[in-house]
Parts: C-alpha cells; sequence; structure tokens
C-alpha cells in the first residue's frame, strides 16, 4: 500500500537505511529528500501521520 505526504518517523540503530542498495546512515539524509519507508504496523492518523516501527529507509534520487 502506498501512502504520500508529511510523515513523523524516529530512526532506530537497527533501521536500515540505504541508496542504490549501498548502507548509508542518517547524516546523509537532507531535509526534503524523497524516501522510501517500510514499516510495520499502523500509521497513527495525526498531522503529520506517524509512522511507529520503521524497518528500512530508501534514499530515492539519483544523487545522495
Amino acid at each position: 500500500i502506498n501512502f504520500r505526504g508529511r510523515f513523523c518517523f524516529s530512526v532506530a540503530e537497527e533501521t536500515k537505511i540505504t541508496w542504490r542498495y549501498i548502507d548509508i546512515s542518517v547524516e546523509d539524509l537532507d531535509v526534503g529528500d524523497n524516501i522510501a519507508i517500510t514499516f510495520t504496523g499502523e500509521i497513527l492518523e495525526t498531522d503529520p501521520g506517524q509512522i511507529q516501527q520503521v524497518k528500512m529507509i530508501q534514499l530515492l534520487g539519483d544523487e545522495k
């Protein structure tokens, strides 16, 4: 299921962060980056929505 919009989430130590299948760190992400998030559980219906259990973050785009 695809969700688009603004969301709030936390990055845990075990959260995998990648760009083009290469591991990167949370410091490589910038405000405004397009990302894809893999998560389990529900999204809390607040504004912005809250994602509880983030498993993986993928940085999208050609440059990191």
